[in-house]
């Protein structure tokens, strides 16, 4: 296991290719047809987007749901219930050389 930037944990995937993987969650916070985003920024690119709440699963966290309740509070400040998964995404991140998966999850204050 090893740490990639930003503090996520990569867990080892254990198959021929001796790929990585990390796997991020994403709270889904919506009120009157508006979705909640947050800034992100890239400090060494000088680059920043907009995307919904989250980050990378930590050990502490014991499932998908308390990671992404401990994400949208680390980034918001706000106490959100967590509902259905939503969307479901993987892509190969080649510059980290890491598969990623992120869940997207309905949360409600």
């Amino acid at each position: 296991m090893g740490i990639i930037p930003g503090g996520a944990f990569v867990y080892p995937l254990q198959n021929q290719f001796n790929m990585k993987h990390r796997i991020r969650v994403a709270g889904i916070l919506h009120e009157a047809g508006r979705i909640l985003l947050v800034e992100q920024g890239n400090r060494q690119m000088s680059q920043t987007r907009w995307s919904p709440p989250g980050g990378g699963l930590e050990l502490s966290d014991t499932d998908i749901y308390a990671g992404v309740v401990r994400e949208v509070r680390e980034e918001t400040g706000l106490d959100v219930k967590p509902g259905s998964l939503r969307y479901i995404s993987e892509f190969y991140h080649q510059r980290l050389d890491v598969l990623m998966l992120e869940l997207w999850i309905d949360c409600f204050p």
